[in-house]
């Protein structure tokens, strides 16, 4: 039988957690640059695919190991098998922020740095503001005014009974 998730919860954060880190051969620099291919790139550009073709694929590869660009021919469905488990499940993100970073914490953790720092927490005149406020207060003016008359609003779409012509 499962416990209920709140009895979980507490009784993971009653627990002093440590995160061990084994230290790395070549050092933090090798680690953040192979974590940085992965993390914000797509799993493989358009520009990278030479062929598709015989139920093959070939594409452009770089080995880091060499520093080499090489190409690589597989099957349709191997290389769609590959390029498949770089797609996240729904709800799951590449990144996930931590400590004062998380959004559970992004309120009220941020507040205490701000405050343990005797910063002043930069707030955006524009925060708070919608799209069109925002068009408003950089513009000078209502961005959707009729520049015909000057007084009515310009909207999207074809007007009721008109047609298609000018």
């Amino acid at each position: 039988m499962y416990a209920a998730p709140e009895l979980v919860k507490k009784e993971a954060y009653s627990k002093s957690w440590h995160v061990y880190i084994k230290k790395t051969f070549k050092g933090t620099n090798q680690v953040v640059s192979y974590l940085g291919r992965y993390t914000h790139r797509v799993a493989i550009s358009n520009s990278r695919i030479q062929s598709v073709e015989d139920g093959t694929v070939k594409f452009r590869w770089k080995d880091y190991r060499d520093r080499k660009t090489k190409i690589m021919e597989l099957p349709c469905a191997e290389f769609t098998r590959r390029f498949m488990q770089h797609v996240l499940p729904s709800g799951f993100y590449k990144i996930r922020y931590y400590g004062i970073m998380s959004s559970a914490n992004s309120k009220t953790k941020m507040e205490d740095c701000f405050r343990l720092l005797k910063a002043a927490r930069f707030i955006s005149f524009y925060e708070g503001l919608s799209t069109y406020e925002i068009l408003e207060e950089i513009l000078g003016q209502d961005p959707f005014r009729c520049l015909g008359c000057e007084t009515g609003k310009m909207m999207y779409g074809l007007a009721e009974g008109k047609g298609t012509d000018p």
